[in-house]
């Protein structure tokens, strides 16, 4: 019996930029599409680089049964190969979103040559997450946990085919990364997990009960789709303070220096309530332009019922070398709650690496403009352990 209930909301860093195929038709490097095998006909995966000036980003095409998907990536650092040609030092990032897998956008402060993820020493692949904030033409309003994993292992069988990896995320991200080296461990060497969801309870209900309103709200004034921008943004912005309300700390909000988040400067600082709103207007902005609030209701409980699912001795599949990186100050992810699930860890014969994250940004310490340094030193630290 799964002891750790999922029940788990992080609309910030839950959201995804799903576009029609039809937009796959911009330049790109070709590459022949994987071959499915007899039993196992889906996904079809077929990646390609984006044009030279867009950088180290690539998107894939992958087919499913139901319909055909596009899952971006990132990928940095300096491939080092075994005598079979296959990748030594892949490390592979699991985004909470598919809107931002561009880990430079995220984890900016600790990617490359020498910083916590060192690109001089490993290569980074940061992996979107497919299946929330808006759906595809076409696509099933709920996708299932199995196909969200396949589709990501198809990518990274296509880009780094038979490598070993060691695998990790924030927050839903981690989430993600559990479950895909539960699905994938004889290729995974290490599990690094950062204010991670999945094994905590949260005081969800209110924005989950807000969200739910949305049919109220179509009944007197048509489809959400239909929406103006106008519109969608009123009806987000209390869900919006909702949600900054539980993933940011009082503190966070006194401090010039956290201006940044919102694009601004420590100078244009004026008080503690101006900052929270400007916060809010940020994330209700996002959610306004980002996220379908049927489809992300739909889709939120997939990986949550995945994780009910899980019985404890399902973990014993993990790697043997773990790290869990948590602020004492998240409000979504309680310390009562990591210690719970590093205890079931350590039954099962896992080496648990803990490392408290003291930071005013509560739950966002895991997914912020500039990184938090404990955070950076934990993850230093465990991939030179």
């Amino acid at each position: 019996m799964n002891r750790f209930p999922a029940r788990a909301i992080s609309l910030g860093v839950a959201v995804v930029w799903l576009t029609c195929l039809g937009h796959a038709q911009e330049e790109r490097v070709s590459a022949a599409a994987s071959q499915p095998s007899a039993d196992q006909p889906y996904p079809r995966v077929s990646c390609g680089e984006w044009p030279k000036d867009r950088g180290k980003e690539g998107r894939c095409d992958i087919e499913t049964e139901n319909t055909t998907w596009e899952l971006g990536y990132f990928r940095e650092g300096k491939e080092k190969r075994s005598l079979k040609n296959v990748v030594k030092n892949l490390i592979v990032v699991f985004h909470p979103d598919g809107y931002s897998h561009r880990i430079h956008e995220w984890w900016d402060s600790m990617v490359g040559p020498g910083k916590a993820l060192d690109t001089d020493r490993w290569v980074i692949l940061s992996l979107a997450t497919l299946g929330d904030g808006k759906p595809q033409k076409g696509a099933p309003l709920l996708l299932t946990a199995d196909e969200m994993l396949s589709c990501q292992t198809g990518v990274v069988d296509f880009l780094y085919p038979k490598s070993k990896a060691i695998v990790g995320g924030p927050s839903r991200g981690g989430q993600i990364a559990i479950h895909w080296a539960l699905r994938n461990p004889e290729r995974i060497e290490g599990l690094f997990l950062v204010n991670v969801h999945g094994y905590s309870q949260i005081e969800e209900k209110p924005i989950l009960s807000y969200l739910e309103s949305i049919e109220v709200a179509e009944r007197s004034q048509g489809p959400y789709v239909n929406w103006s921008t106008e519109r969608k943004g009123d009806w987000w912005k209390p869900a919006s303070r909702l949600y900054v309300g539980i993933s940011y700390t009082d503190e966070y909000f006194k401090q010039p220096r956290f201006m940044v988040e919102v694009g601004k400067k420590p100078e244009e600082y004026r008080d503690a309530k101006t900052s929270f709103d400007l916060t809010v207007t940020s994330w209700n902005d996002f959610f306004r332009d980002f996220v379908d609030p049927h489809w992300f209701l739909a889709q939120v409980s997939t990986l949550d019922r995945a994780t009910d699912a899980l019985g404890d001795d399902d973990f014993s599949k993990l790697p043997k070398k773990i790290l869990l990186a948590w602020n004492p100050d998240d409000k979504t992810v309680l310390q009562k709650d990591v210690a719970r699930f590093s205890n079931l860890l350590k039954k099962q014969g896992k080496r648990v690496i803990e490392r408290g994250i003291a930071d005013p940004r509560g739950h966002m310490a895991c997914c912020s403009v500039e990184m938090p340094q404990d955070t950076q030193s934990a993850i230093r630290a465990f991939l030179k352990d």
